[in-house]
């Protein structure tokens, strides 16, 4: 859209992906731009200019993709965490539980469990008309296979599918379910839920230090933030977890703030903003 009108100036469908939550990402390179979006099944750049498909990458999850894709030493890198969709069961044994009038359908004021949650009884009822049939939800079963997930990181592109040459390094440990990676001085930086944290080397995907604890618990759906050479973690049960930038995990604080925290801390004039339920916090100077 154009920010001063709020025309807008190009619109890309997007019907083979069922869920993103992932924030768009701008990804420059010399003259090149591309607006990357991480969902499911694909990393995709589209053209800046028109909105464009210029290429793709496969390795993520087919369903609820948060991470954003970050930037750093000439990569992009892209995280989702495992859906286990070979878990899902098969239609027989959904409808022994959803189908009480036994027309081998189940329709929305059936679905209960898997199938009572909206946003996958709609992504599975793919003609809208309020009934998942076998043919749909197998349908499902097969896109869900073709999921993936882990880190990964993607060398400048070129067009089409790069999957198997732009693909730098891939790692299937460590990695988070909500929370974006952070890329600082050359390694990356995921947190999964209980307060334990990863890092890679940036260029090679090195394991630098695995799911080591922070001694802050609970979830962990705000992204980490970094500034003066520091990394900041915050939790869903209102700590603040300070480490150093460093190969090696070595905690500086840890700060309680006694309220939940959902959002991703952000920094701006030399100043730390938390935002917890009930109070905006600034740290600084």
């Amino acid at each position: 859209m154009d920010p001063r009108t709020g025309r807008t100036l190009w619109e890309t469908p997007r019907p083979d992906f069922a869920s993103s939550y992932a924030t768009p990402t701008l990804w420059k390179r010399g003259g090149s731009e591309d607006v990357v979006l991480a969902g499911s099944v694909r990393l995709v750049g589209y053209n800046l200019k028109d909105g464009q498909e210029r290429w793709w990458a496969r390795g993520l999850e087919a369903v609820s993709v948060c991470p954003t894709p970050v930037v750093g030493d000439g990569h992009l890198y892209a995280m989702s965490r495992s859906f286990a969709g070979n878990n899902m069961p098969p239609f027989p044994q959904m409808l022994a539980d959803m189908d009480p009038n036994g027309d081998r359908r189940i329709a929305r004021q059936e679905g209960k469990g898997l199938l009572g949650n909206k946003s996958i009884f709609d992504a599975t009822d793919t003609d809208h008309d309020d009934i998942v049939t076998e043919q749909e939800w197998n349908a499902a079963l097969a896109f869900i296979a073709k999921g993936d997930y882990g880190i990964f990181a993607v060398r400048a592109p070129g067009r089409g599918d790069l999957t198997d040459t732009h693909v730098v390094w891939k790692q299937k440990r460590g990695v988070a379910t909500v929370p974006s990676p952070l890329h600082f001085r050359g390694r990356l930086y995921a947190v999964q839920d209980g307060g334990r944290v990863t890092c890679f080397e940036a260029k090679t995907g090195k394991i630098l230090f695995e799911q080591e604890r922070l001694g802050a618990d609970g979830e962990y759906y705000a992204s980490p933030v970094c500034a003066n050479g520091n990394i900041y973690f915050a939790s869903t049960r209102g700590v603040v977890t300070v480490i150093e930038a460093a190969d090696t995990l070595k905690v500086l604080a840890r700060n309680d703030l006694g309220e939940r925290i959902m959002a991703t801390p952000a920094i701006a004039d030399h100043k730390l903003y938390v935002r917890t339920a009930t109070h905006l916090w600034a740290f600084g100077k």
